[in-house]
């Protein structure tokens, strides 16, 4: 009996089986984070690198990136300083599960699965928790057979129904769509990446979401070397929509004069014309409480023929004069007298 040569022989087996336990995909450990924990997941020649962790009193956040080790990205659609709300890790062989008050995630290393829970039960579970794509990440979530998902945006394509079916975060003149989705599978989720728009067009954000009924997936297409995808279980949408309001700062009121007859219109010739109508609400007893204009109140001319490059000729950040020949007295008058707002259409 030698103990040297039967430890030496352990170690030569583990140096044989070791990368093979890595390709699989097993997180042999984790690292406490502030509000969760971080491990590495291997993929093939791929690590990808994963934080896990609660981002709110209601919501959790899954930080991924394949360059780095990732912390939570600061961005303007997200509460800083948020409290996390308490939150237990548990190792299950290759399962590294973050549970808290209101639900759970479990991320399986080696099957690269996890599954979302509430706090009673599963709310979905996907055979591919994460992929490397050529300009990001991709995340997947299982659907039920009848997933609805809602709260994504709207535009004129889409005016005539309250659910969707994908969503690219963009914001046009007449529709704006989020990286925002409730899904009545009972959670809603929502996607923060690195890049502040996609370089090909300034208007649109990388962090888009496609349902797809046949294969029962919610994907979240991610540009950039990180993603950020929050999710909160919410048996109801009134509870998705509290839920993402704590996440993401709830939205001001509009003073009480918004909610009044505001009249708009492209096309207000002059002073003496926007006189004439406030004259005609007034003495026809008409309930007017701000008008309108359209970009005719800073330029004389449309800016739709205006190149990418700008012109030095282009009026701009000022008052048209045929319309406002005096603005802070003129606009002032209208307050006092007619008892109205302005407000000027930029585009």
């Amino acid at each position: 009996f030698n103990p040297h040569c039967i430890l030496l022989k352990m170690v030569k087996v583990w140096r044989l089986f070791a990368p093979l336990l890595l390709l699989a995909g097993v997180a042999l450990s984790y690292t406490p984070t502030e509000c969760g924990a971080a491990f590495d997941v291997i993929q093939g020649s791929n690590t990808l690198h994963v934080e896990l962790a609660t981002a709110s009193p209601s919501a959790f956040r899954l930080s991924l990136s394949y360059v780095k080790v990732p912390v939570q990205l600061r961005s303007r659609m997200v509460v800083e300083n948020l409290v996390c709300a308490p939150s237990k890790i548990t190792v299950n062989g290759s399962v590294v599960q973050l549970t808290s008050s209101f639900g759970f995630v479990a991320v399986d290393t080696r099957t690269n699965t996890w599954t979302l829970g509430g706090p009673s039960s599963t709310l979905s579970t996907s055979n591919a928790f994460a992929v490397r794509t050529a300009s990001g990440i991709d995340v997947t979530l299982g659907a039920s057979d009848n997933a609805k998902f809602y709260g994504a945006g709207g535009g004129l394509e889409t005016v005539h129904t309250l659910f969707s079916t994908a969503s690219q975060p963009l914001v046009k003149n007449r529709e704006f769509f989020t990286s925002h989705v409730w899904s009545s599978d009972g959670f809603g989720a929502f996607g923060v990446t690195n890049e502040e728009h996609l370089p090909s067009d300034n208007t649109q954000y990388g962090a888009a979401w496609l349902s797809d009924a046949q294969k029962q997936t919610l994907t979240f297409s991610f540009t950039g070397n990180q993603a950020d995808l929050y999710l909160f279980p919410s048996g109801n949408m009134a509870a998705g929509t509290r839920a993402y309001y704590t996440l993401i700062g709830t939205p001001p009121v509009p003073p009480r004069y918004a909610f009044g007859f505001l009249a708009s219109r492209w096309g207000w010739r002059d002073r003496k014309y926007i006189e004439s109508v406030l004259t005609q609400f007034r003495n026809g007893s008409f309930p007017l409480d701000a008008f309108i204009c359209d970009f005719e109140w800073y330029t004389p001319e449309p800016d739709y023929s205006l190149p990418d490059s700008g012109s030095p000729t282009f009026k701009d950040f000022t008052y048209n004069s045929a319309l406002f020949s005096s603005p802070v007295p003129q606009l002032t008058q209208y307050h006092n007298d007619f008892h109205v707002r302005f407000g000027g259409i930029r585009k």
